[in-house]
């Protein structure tokens, strides 16, 4: 940790963190159908709990598609730390200390998904969550002072 504190330090004082945060501001949400199973794409680590919740919600949300079961994949094309309950968020054990959008993360995650398992079972050109929001782009400036030399 010595390590990851240090080079944080070296970028804070190159100026590599003025332009954007090391938090993503943007994070991908998907999910797949195969047959009766659905298939969560989580971008981030979740708690037990924090993990049957979403899943629950998703499996409600889907009840009347005869859904047979949803599994959550972790790490998907991201990395937003860990997703933990409001209740272990409080607790600031090592999840919910890491937890880097705050208490509400799980629940803002369940309602992205619940409205996702909405449109789940729409012809694509009816899907209403396309987004219209674009990453970040970095300067080769922000770039070069935030590559390891």
């Amino acid at each position: 940790q010595a390590e990851i504190k240090d080079e944080i330090k070296r970028q804070y004082e190159a100026g590599a963190l003025t332009e954007h945060s090391w938090l993503p501001v943007i994070v991908p949400l998907q999910m797949m159908r195969i047959g009766a199973l659905v298939i969560i794409g989580f971008p981030g680590d979740l708690s037990t709990t924090a993990g049957m919740r979403l899943r629950h919600t998703v499996l409600k949300a889907l009840e009347k598609y005869d859904i047979l079961d949803v599994i959550i994949t972790t790490y998907a094309n991201e990395m937003a730390g860990y997703a933990v309950t409001p209740e272990e968020y409080m607790e600031q054990s090592f999840e919910g200390g890491y937890t880097l959008y705050g208490r509400m993360t799980l629940p803002a995650y369940q309602t992205l998904y619940r409205k996702l398992a909405g449109e789940l079972f729409k012809p694509p050109q009816e899907r209403s969550l396309k987004s219209k929001i674009s990453p970040p782009v970095f300067s080769k400036e922000e770039l070069d002072k935030r590559s390891f030399r």
